[in-house]
């Protein structure tokens, strides 16, 4: 019969005690040099621009979505503002405002100078690019076209001109937030830094 060779340890076998050099030896950090990632500025570009659609592609089937439910819901009392529908309508054109404005500070993150400080001005000082932009473009002008859009007949004609006015406020908040990208990503504006 063949014996088999196994490790077996014995109580001689003990590991060192000292944990630490036994000679005083000079310990030098590593030198190491930062990390960058250098995105090409026209994939990063791209990369954003693909978010910002999305996000408004949704935005504008979902508003779409809520305002035909809402001129159903309601049906001829279209535009009475009394009624608990138009009342939901308007929170939900807030809520859905607010969410756009979250994914857009998500591309806005990933786009350099979007979040520098916003030299002091007429927009205000201090606060960040993407906080300037935002509370102008979406959270002001996109938010009170919207709540002051809102059909005041169940018309199929009147309904169109709504969703239509709806639509087009909708694509000047795209085209803004998407010449603010190429402006960032251009390095077009300084971004709160003097010219050197």
């Amino acid at each position: 019969m063949r014996r088999r060779f196994r490790f077996r340890p014995a109580v001689a076998d003990r590991l060192e005690a000292r944990t630490a050099p036994s000679g005083f030896a000079h310990i030098r950090p590593v030198a190491v040099h930062p990390v960058t990632f250098r995105v090409a500025r026209a994939g990063l570009q791209a990369q954003v621009v693909t978010q910002v659609n999305q996000a408004f592609d949704s935005f504008t089937e979902d508003y779409l979505r809520a305002q035909a439910t809402y001129v159903a819901a309601v049906g001829a009392g279209v535009g009475n503002t009394a009624t608990p529908q138009y009342n939901a309508f308007l929170a939900y054109i807030d809520q859905r405002v607010r969410l756009l404005g979250e994914q857009l500070v998500a591309a806005f993150g990933s786009v350099p100078g979007g979040l520098n400080y916003v030299p002091s001005g007429p927009f205000g000082g201090g606060s960040l690019v993407v906080q300037s932009f935002l509370n102008r473009q979406i959270n002001g002008a996109l938010r009170t076209a919207l709540r002051g859009n809102i059909p005041g007949s169940n018309d199929p004609q009147t309904v169109t001109l709504y969703t239509l006015n709806a639509t087009t406020a909708i694509n000047t908040a795209r085209d803004a937030t998407l010449n603010g990208i190429q402006f960032l990503t251009n390095h077009t504006f300084h971004n709160g830094h003097k010219p050197h």
